[in-house]
């Protein structure tokens, strides 16, 4: 027998799953982290997610849950829970919510992962004393969120806060939605692995390729964290550096909602949460507002914030 104690919620991320058990005051009461992958056909897909990722739910937790929430990155339709395009996933036109649904036979909503977070932290978090607030999320690639007057403002077609698709470059780096110059371009997970990746082509006793030799993985945001640790110059440069044009799209974002704070977050600030400091000290001297106390703040959520945000629209639309 299935009770209806808890939300299964679910982050569907360019390179990992995250998925955990979340009660309805938005605690999360266990979650897990695995690798996801690119399969050939969604079918093969949605066989790994089922034999490999939702068995890791503890026995305990099997029969506790009623309802499925989903963020994931992408362009989403709002009424059908179609992924309409998922660059970071390479997903086009797919109905994961029937795929998935006639597998488990659980009721799933569907929802992009940054509207997913904004919500959880507007729910919860470091946004929930705001009435209008802005999410902006780097994780693989680059994504935002809008709260307007307490609700989730998805504009006419679910697209709106794509910050990370606004062109800070004209005929720029190639992007992952297939145009050139996007925000993610430049600051994404993505981006900033191919940054190091280029300065480790040049200088082979770059710190990049000792870590990535010590490590024996690829060289990719992590590395750049793992140097900016180590205080290395060419890490600490490459995170000032986006910081800069991170903060540059967020004052402009800021500048036109007019919001009462901004919110950041995702796997590149868990990585490096000074970024989020960086970011605050470029904005104060690029914003036109004359409070700029607390407007630029960390996520609270962390790690879990897509998963609380997903939960709670489940909870709310099923």
């Amino acid at each position: 027998m299935v009770d209806n104690k808890y939300v299964l919620g679910i982050d569907i991320g360019g390179t990992k799953i995250r998925l955990g058990i979340v009660d309805f005051d938005g605690n999360v009461k266990w979650a897990v982290s695995k690798p996801n992958y690119n399969f050939n056909s969604m079918s093969e897909w949605i066989q790994y997610f089922i034999d490999n990722i939702l068995t890791q739910i503890p026995d305990e937790y099997t029969t506790s849950y009623a309802k499925i929430g989903i963020g994931t990155a992408g362009w989403i339709d709002e009424e059908s829970n179609l992924i309409i395009h998922s660059p970071n996933t390479n997903w086009k036109n797919v109905d994961l919510k029937s795929l998935l649904e006639k597998e488990i036979n659980i009721p799933i909503t569907i929802i992009n992962d940054c509207s997913a977070a904004v919500i959880g932290e507007h729910a919860y978090g470091a946004i929930k004393d705001c009435t209008n607030a802005l999410g902006i999320f780097i994780g693989t690639g680059i994504g935002g969120g809008i709260i307007l007057n307490n609700n989730l403002y998805q504009g006419s077609q679910g697209f709106a806060g794509e910050i990370g698709h606004t062109i800070i470059v004209e005929d720029g780096n190639l992007c992952e939605c297939g145009r050139k110059g996007c925000l993610e371009a430049y600051c994404g997970g993505k981006a900033i692995g191919k940054i190091a990746k280029n300065i480790a082509s040049i200088d082979k006793n770059s710190v990049f390729n000792l870590l990535a030799a010590k490590t024996n993985k690829q060289i990719s945001a992590e590395t750049v964290s793992m140097a900016y640790y180590e205080n290395n110059e060419e890490a600490v440069d490459i995170i000032k550096e986006i910081s800069n044009k991170l903060a540059i799209s967020i004052t402009n974002f800021f500048n036109i909602f007019d919001p009462e704070a901004v919110v950041i977050g995702g796997g590149v600030i868990d990585g490096i949460p000074e970024i989020v400091n960086y970011i605050d000290n470029y904005f104060k001297d690029l914003s036109i507002t004359e409070n700029k106390h607390n407007k630029i703040r960390k996520g609270k959520l962390n790690e879990n914030m897509v998963l609380v945000g997903a939960s709670i629209v489940a909870r709310n639309l099923i």
